[in-house]
């Protein structure tokens, strides 16, 4: 029974057999006491207001059910005395104050996980989205996962091909690296990642063991955030035609599904990467798109001030654990609105990641789908006393030539001198552009 006033609704029940689980979102939710509240005193769009709530905690789970039955997954945002501010992963769209029970579970979010994961679409939350049975879960992760002792990491050397050679030639990615390739509206960044996926796999090195670089050793994780039917239907229709589905999890939230579930869905994702990767030890490749594509309240223009912190607690989740065969890389794609790379989402990320891959506009235009691989920064890679020093002041120069193109194209267009290494960096970088 429910009551109206505010005194919290005891229930009592042996934990062995009151265990019940949420399949939405993975909350066990079989503590022996639920405290269930009608006491919402406010709607403001993804956010619920209660009040009168007795010891609500940070990020616990709040399952809410609305008059009709349909039952919705938040999570509380902030807590200020008695007052909770619930997030709300499925949107707010027909709770109303008077009708609407709210449960906290006193648990955090968690997914399930299982092997079986593997050849599945999933939507953002989740939950089985191509019409076959639920997931049989070997256990339920929490979707922040586990930080990683920077003691415990192992430095990445073994690379992972992704098909494309301005990346594989000129910048071969390593097992355990995050690097993003930052994109704008109107290039073809969805190709890029569906080819990745197409054509992923892993170099088999001399003095590893032969299922070391096995292709059934090799998953790869697929999240779609913010994308529109058609995006989504040809991620699905590209991996079936091309027999890549079996190795792939894919997840997609699309553009009509609410903006706030994007925050859950790249962790639910890495959580699933994690346990392929550490407990079945497989070598995953996670490929999150589009990252500029979530919106969080509170914060400016949607992205709150914690953002640095946000987005570093999902690029680190990539490495290599010492003791673990498996391994998480990560590329992320983000989209750069109006060509801005100080947009928040991109200029974070650049001090995050381990160096960055730029689809080129221009080459674009002219018919060619370019990468610009060689503007990747690797001076975190490379170590100083392994270098003689002209070689270090060359490779810096070289690493540098492509940005130093245009803007000694500007100078020369309005007359201003420039010097000598602008002038031969543009000479060779004009070069190879009428080469391609």
């Amino acid at each position: 029974m429910i009551h109206d006033r505010p005194e919290p609704v005891q229930i009592f029940a042996d934990l062995q057999s009151n265990i019940s689980y949420n399949h939405c979102y993975g909350v066990l939710s079989g503590t022996p006491v639920v405290a269930a509240y009608r006491t919402v005193s406010g709607v403001n769009g993804p956010l619920v207001i209660l009040g009168d709530v007795k010891f609500p905690k940070y990020a616990e789970i709040v399952r809410l059910t609305l008059a009709d039955g349909t039952q919705r997954t938040g999570q509380v945002l902030e807590v200020s005395g008695k007052k909770a501010v619930v997030q709300v992963f499925e949107g707010t769209s027909g709770i109303d104050a008077k009708n609407t029970t709210c449960e906290f579970t006193g648990d955090i979010l968690r997914t399930p996980v299982s092997e079986d994961m593997l050849g599945r679409v999933f939507n953002g939350s989740g939950k089985p989205k191509d019409k076959g049975p639920s997931i049989l879960a070997e256990d339920y992760l929490d979707i922040q996962g586990q930080p990683i002792n920077p003691s415990s990491r192992i430095y990445p050397e073994e690379m992972i091909q992704t098909g494309i050679s301005s990346i594989d030639v000129m910048n071969s990615i390593a097992r355990g690296q995050k690097i993003p390739i930052f994109s704008a509206s109107g290039l073809p960044h969805d190709e890029i990642a569906a080819q990745i996926c197409r054509q992923a796999g892993l170099v088999k090195v001399s003095n590893k063991s032969v299922m070391d670089s096995d292709v059934e050793n090799f998953a790869i994780v697929f999240a779609a955030m913010g994308v529109n039917m058609e995006t989504a239907r040809f991620f699905m229709q590209d991996f079936k035609e091309n027999g890549s589905m079996e190795n792939v999890c894919l997840f997609l939230n699309l553009a009509n599904d609410p903006t706030i579930e994007r925050i859950i869905t790249p962790r639910i994702a890495l959580t699933t990467a994690e346990y392929l990767a550490y407990q079945c030890e497989k070598h995953v490749l996670v490929i999150l798109t589009d990252m500029t594509a979530r919106e969080e309240v509170p914060g400016r223009r949607g992205f709150p001030g914690y953002m640095y912190t946000d987005l570093a607690t999902i690029y680190e989740r990539a490495g290599r654990v010492e003791g673990r065969s498996g391994s998480i890389t990560q590329i992320p794609i983000l989209t750069m609105p109006n060509d801005d790379i100080t947009h928040p989402i991109p200029d974070l990320t650049g001090y995050i990641t381990e160096g960055q891959i730029y689809v080129d506009r221009q080459l674009h235009n002219r018919q060619f789908i370019a990468l610009d691989g060689y503007i990747l920064r690797r001076e975190c890679f490379v170590d100083p006393q392994a270098l003689l020093p002209t070689a270090i002041e060359c490779a810096s120069t070289l690493w540098k030539v492509p940005e130093r193109t245009t803007p000694c194209s500007h100078q020369n267009a309005i007359g201003i001198n420039a010097w000598k290494v602008d002038l031969n960096a543009n000479h060779h970088g004009l070069r190879t552009q009428r080469k391609c």
